[in-house]
């Protein structure tokens, strides 16, 4: 398989394949053993003992019993080999081919296997302080990464072999990486057995990271890290549970969010990350020309956007979706539902002149060369003006409609369609222009001037 050449394969005698090493260290007389496969296909399995550890090479167990034993060096030589790790409590490393696990007694050094399995026995309570984690590096090609409860796995090819790592039971947590290429993961734990659960996505740095305990007692925290990945797909599995968050932090491009009812989508160029089921999640989407796209779903839903921060709320589900700094953002509600949207101008930027276009279907906020907001589906829509000098623009519909004019603002009502509340403008204009039935009422005198066009009664 092009993993190893003919004066490696030469390094073990063909009828011994165990050789025992004592090496000098801090003036200590410390033993090492090394233990190697055959040309074919091994495996091989390294258990720990009390007072020692069991060697299984293809069936053929060997029981090591010598004391201060430090170091176990496992080669699988050529062919197509796996190894096993039992009981050797420490943390592991896991690269392709190659593997450490540093053990709390000695430790043990893997090499040249294509599927390695290293195992803490879920059955064994120990210390809290009981280093109980693990690595998993990848390669300059395009791998594969999974995250679940109780194992973790990390797979490839390296120079054309194909290699499979996986660790079971470590309950602290593991840290992936990537290393180059395509990379790609799916996060998928339980979140109930330790509720919260927080997962943090950084796409500037692609470094993520999840964590579920409370962090207020270390010893019940789970955290997994999850380094180099151009795509992760991350599943909550809370089961109802509404203790599950998320936060995306965007890039300095040009990024793209997603917010749908029960997942999320941060892209930008080279990357793509997939929430699904959390109940909160946040975005912030930082630098560049960023777009925000949300949708409301088939429940009664709440938006509240502002050129900072808009928020599309899921009730009563509670489920929410939060972006920060997107210049500009689409939210939908056409899955149904009694849904209604907030909107304002208000913005850490400072005053601005705003323009607003109201119709029946949508209301459209924005400030040429600053942001936009666009409500869409929206069956109740208020939107308030507070600095500058702001324009509203609003367009009837074939049909009866009609417009309240109060000391503050305006209310169009497109009858048996949505209303649009608009307040604190400067200027309104109400264009009556598509036909039907629009009449105008006014129930105290408003502060800033309406100008009518087209056809208006009363």
């Amino acid at each position: 398989m092009g993993k190893r050449n003919e004066s490696k394969r030469r390094l073990f005698s063909p009828s011994r394949t165990t050789r025992l090493r004592f090496e000098s260290l801090e003036q200590r007389r410390l033993l090492a053993i090394d233990i190697g496969g055959t040309t074919g296909d091994d495996s091989i399995a390294i258990i720990g003992t009390d007072t020692g550890f069991y060697a299984s090479i293809n069936g053929q167990a060997t029981n090591y019993t010598t004391s201060g034993l430090t170091e176990v060096n496992v080669d699988g030589l050529s062919g197509n080999d796996s190894v096993q790790v039992h009981k050797i409590h420490g943390p592991a490393t896991l690269g392709a081919l190659t593997g450490l696990v540093d053990g709390n007694r000695f430790r043990v050094a893997l090499s040249n296997f294509e599927t390695q399995y290293v195992f803490w026995a879920p059955d064994e309570m120990l210390p809290l302080g009981e280093p109980q984690s693990a690595v998993l590096n990848g390669t300059v090609g395009n791998d594969w990464a999974y995250q679940f409860d109780t194992h973790a796995i990390m797979q490839g090819s390296l120079n054309g072999a194909a290699y499979f790592n996986e660790v079971i039971g470590f309950a602290r947590g593991t840290s992936f990486y990537g290393s180059g290429g395509d990379d790609s993961l799916i996060s998928s734990p339980n979140a109930t057995p330790l509720p919260p659960m927080h997962l943090s996505i950084n796409a500037t740095t692609r470094v993520s990271s999840l964590t579920r305990g409370n962090l207020a007692s270390p010893g019940f925290v789970s955290s997994n890290n999850f380094s180099e990945f151009e795509s992760l797909y991350a599943y909550a599995n809370a089961f109802g549970q509404p203790m599950t968050t998320c936060s995306y932090v965007g890039t300095a491009g040009s990024d793209t969010f997603y917010g749908l009812p029960d997942t999320s989508i941060l892209s930008s160029q080279g990357i793509f990350y997939q929430t699904i089921g959390y109940d909160s999640v946040e975005a912030d989407l930082g630098g560049g020309v960023d777009t925000a796209v949300l949708y409301a779903s088939a429940d009664a839903d709440v938006l509240e956007a502002s050129p900072d921060v808009t928020t599309l709320i899921r009730v009563p589900a509670f489920r929410r979706n939060i972006v920060r700094n997107a210049e500009s953002v689409y939210a939908f509600a056409t899955a149904g539902g009694n849904d209604r949207a907030s909107i304002s101008d208000q913005t850490s930027s400072g005053a601005g002149n705003d323009v607003l276009f109201a119709t029946s279907e949508y209301s459209l906020l924005y400030r040429p060369g600053s942001y936009l907001i666009q409500a869409i589906g929206f069956a109740n829509v208020e939107v308030t003006s507070s600095t500058g000098y702001d324009t509203a623009i609003i367009l009837d519909r074939p049909g009866g409609n009609q417009l309240t004019a109060m000391s503050d603002g305006v209310e169009m009502n497109y009858y048996g369609k949505s209303r649009v509340t608009i307040k604190a403008f400067d200027i309104v204009y109400a264009n009556g222009l598509y036909g039907g039935v629009n009449r105008k009422v006014t129930t105290a005198t408003p502060l800033f001037p309406i100008v009518y066009a087209g056809t208006w009664i009363g």
